[in-house]
């Protein structure tokens, strides 16, 4: 879709699109802070039960969807 969009901007906007394309681009720092979860360290098990359990939409303010090591909670279950 870039490729499609960007030479037409371009021609039509001119200096402009690029304004429009660093907004885009910053729009996407607070949205992936605020809606996605940390995956790195994780089993793909623990982000399905993960998704499963907490349906949270806003996961900046869960410790266990934001911390960078594996939760303890999901190595208790995998050993039990």
């Amino acid at each position: 879709m870039v490729v499609e969009i960007t030479p037409i901007g371009i021609q039509t906007l001119h200096w402009r699109f690029y304004i429009i394309w660093t907004v885009f681009n910053a729009a996407f720092v607070p949205i992936v802070y605020l809606f996605y979860p940390e995956t790195a360290g994780r089993t793909l098990e623990d982000i399905d039960r993960f998704f499963r359990e907490d349906a949270k939409v806003i996961v900046f303010r869960d410790k266990d969807a934001t911390s960078e090591k594996r939760p303890l909670k999901y190595v208790e279950h995998e050993q039990s």
